[in-house]
């Protein structure tokens, strides 16, 4: 089988994500009629809609819409390599840190600093992250692909008060936020170099923010624990505790790169 990419397909019937973003109260107007003339229903449906949009008070649209002079782009700060490979070659896998931990990690580190990290996945209106690719060989040949559509970036936490939102590039997020990806069993990884992509993309299309991007530090597991070969059960403890501090030594280099945020935000004025 040769994989083509889709130069045609039909439009959905159904609204797409672009829509509803674009509209958050879509849903409300078009609910089932007997759902409609329940009062009960209708109450408990429009609170459900209302703490999943996620709107700071600024935001309209579907979109964080604020002052244009407020703009301004934090580099990257770097703490950890953010590199690494998965599959055959890798000789110290990496240990990756999900999403939920690593907002985590921010949002005390914000907090500390007198922000309310209260939006989650708010859209930043005007910026629009490209299709994924896929690395692929078609005829013998190795060829780049795109798949998917265009997407707006959803900002992971935003405090819409200061006008402040911080985006998180994890494992999930790679091949969508620029990263690429590849149909072979080994995958290559460049957080860092990825979270640059997205900071520059919102420097040349945002406006009425102050913008963050972190990454994974993506620590390798060393081969230390590849020492207790003999006894299986000692192997699996070996392998936890090294997977433990590994994960462990990411979210002290992860804290290290939103306390430099913090100090930018402050040199900004914004804090």
């Amino acid at each position: 089988m040769i994989p083509r990419p889709v130069k045609r397909y039909r439009t959905p019937e159904y609204p797409v994500r672009l829509e509803v973003l674009a509209d958050p109260d879509l849903l409300l107007r078009n609910v089932p009629g007997n759902w409609a003339r329940n009062a009960v229903l209708m109450g408990a449906l429009s609170a459900l809609l209302a703490t999943q949009s996620c709107r700071p008070a600024e935001k309209t649209g579907g979109a964080v819409k604020l002052d244009p002079a407020a703009v301004a782009v934090a580099p990257v700060f770097e703490h950890g390599e953010g590199r690494g490979s998965t599959g055959c070659v890798a000789v110290a896998p990496p240990s990756f840190l999900s999403e939920e931990e690593a907002l985590v990690v921010i949002t005390e580190e914000l907090t500390k600093a007198g922000l309310e990290m209260s939006g989650k996945n708010v859209v930043l209106e005007g910026v629009v992250i490209p299709p994924p690719t896929m690395r692929v060989r078609i005829n013998d040949k190795e060829e780049e692909v795109t798949y998917g559509r265009p997407e707006p970036l959803a900002m992971d936490l935003v405090d819409g008060k200061h006008a402040i939102g911080v985006e998180y590039v994890s494992m999930p997020d790679y091949a969508v936020l620029g990263g690429g990806q590849s149909l072979s069993s080994v995958q290559s990884y460049d957080f860092r170099r990825v979270a640059a992509g997205v900071a520059a993309r919102v420097k040349e299309q945002a406006t009425g923010i102050r913008f963050g991007t972190f990454y994974d530090p993506m620590v390798g597991v060393g081969p230390d624990w590849l020492g207790n070969a003999g006894n299986p059960k000692d192997q699996m403890a070996a392998w936890k505790k090294a997977c433990d501090e590994a994960q462990a030594e990411s979210k002290r280099l992860l804290r290290l790169q939103v306390k430099d945020f913090v100090d930018w935000l402050k040199g900004q004025g914004a804090i």
